[in-house]
């Protein structure tokens, strides 16, 4: 890495503003690793950008020059229904980027032996043949 782009990661940096990832996390859906630095071009022109993988599935995409989403992530509403004496925000952040399944997950969406059975072999495979 050239010296010159070491030191300017030195520097101490000041956003105007934040993203909440998450409003009231009930479930644990905090933020699970480091983002990723990366370059990204939007509309011709080179962006700064932060990658923030959430545990919901969502990446959230900043530009690391004013902190501003670069993806856009709407708020929707969420299904309400918490336990007494708590309560469920009725909206939460979706980023356009994302890993979430499109429809609901079953059994038959699963890894593992199912799909090796799925595929034709016998169920009568010795498991140290698996």
């Amino acid at each position: 890495m050239p010296a010159r782009s070491w030191r300017s990661m030195q520097r101490p940096v000041s956003w105007p503003g934040a993203i909440r990832t998450v409003h009231h996390d009930l479930w644990d859906m905090d933020m699970p690793s480091q983002p990723t630095l990366a370059d990204i071009t939007v509309k011709g022109q080179t962006v700064p950008v932060i990658y923030a993988p959430a545990k919901t599935g969502n990446i959230f995409v900043l530009d690391r020059r004013n902190g501003q989403l670069v993806v856009p992530a709407p708020e929707k509403p969420v299904p309400q229904g918490a336990a007494k004496g708590d309560y469920v925000t009725k909206t939460q952040p979706f980023s356009d980027l994302s890993f979430r399944p499109t429809k609901d997950l079953t059994g038959a969406d699963m890894w593992g032996r199912h799909h090796v059975r799925s595929a034709g072999v016998p169920r009568d495979v010795p498991s140290d043949a698996l």
